[in-house]
């Protein structure tokens, strides 16, 4: 079934941990890449959403701290452009 799981010579299936997903053939699991993030047991990674980022592994997606934003790719957070402002878990800089 979708979101399970069963490595080499095992007699059960079981759910991947959150932050990565079943590999194509279900035999093991993989981490979800940067931009993404998993729940436990979910068939999927799943894209963040817009104002959002996560590291290669992630369980959720994040706001960045005040003055920083996501880069374009929402895996990374990185200092606003001067002039721009963006306050503790703003999903953008502003001016």
């Amino acid at each position: 079934p979708a979101g399970l799981y069963a490595g080499a010579g095992s007699s059960d299936c079981r759910y991947c941990d959150a932050g990565y997903m079943p590999d194509d053939e279900q035999k093991f699991c993989i981490a979800c890449p940067a931009g993404y993030f998993a729940t436990f047991g979910s068939p999927n990674c799943t894209l963040c959403s817009a104002g959002r980022y996560a590291g290669d592994g992630s369980s959720q997606c994040r706001l960045c701290d005040g003055g920083y934003s996501p880069d374009t790719s929402q895996t990374s957070c990185v200092p606003c452009l001067a002039g721009r402002v963006a306050v503790p878990d703003s999903p953008m800089c502003t001016s």
